[in-house]
C-alpha cells in the first residue's frame, strides 16, 4: 500500500464514521411536543403537587412538553412532564395532559 492509497482508506473510514454519527437518531436532539390539558390543572416547581404552584391552566390550554420523569403519583399517573411556557416552565402531571410519547429527561 502506498501513502496515497492509505490516505484514501483512512479518509473514507473517517467519512463513514462521521456520517453514522450525524445520521444516528439516538444522538439527535429531542424534539418538544405540544400537550393539551384535559382538565384544569397547575404546573409546579418540582414533579410533585406538594411543591410550589407556578401557573394555572384550563382544559384545552396547550403547552410545550419537553421530556418526562417518573416521580410522585398524582391523580392517575406517576409520570410528570417538564414544560416550557412564558413563565419559564415547570412540571405537570401526565394525568392531566393529552400528549404524544416523549423522551425521558
Amino acid at each position: 500500500m502506498n501513502i496515497r492509497t492509505g490516505r484514501w482508506i483512512i479518509g473514507g473510514l473517517a467519512g463513514a464514521v462521521a456520517g453514522l454519527v450525524v445520521a444516528s437518531p439516538a444522538l439527535a436532539a429531542p424534539s418538544n411536543t405540544i400537550a393539551t390539558f384535559t382538565r384544569d390543572a397547575s404546573s409546579y416547581t418540582s414533579p410533585t403537587a406538594v411543591s410550589t404552584a407556578i401557573d394555572d391552566f384550563e382544559a384545552g390550554d396547550q403547552i410545550e412538553a419537553i421530556c418526562f420523569v417518573n416521580a410522585v403519583y398524582d391523580g392517575g399517573s406517576d409520570v410528570w412532564l417538564r414544560i416550557a411556557n412564558a413563565n419559564g416552565g415547570g412540571w405537570v402531571s401526565r394525568a392531566v395532559l393529552d400528549v404524544a410519547p416523549l423522551a425521558p429527561c
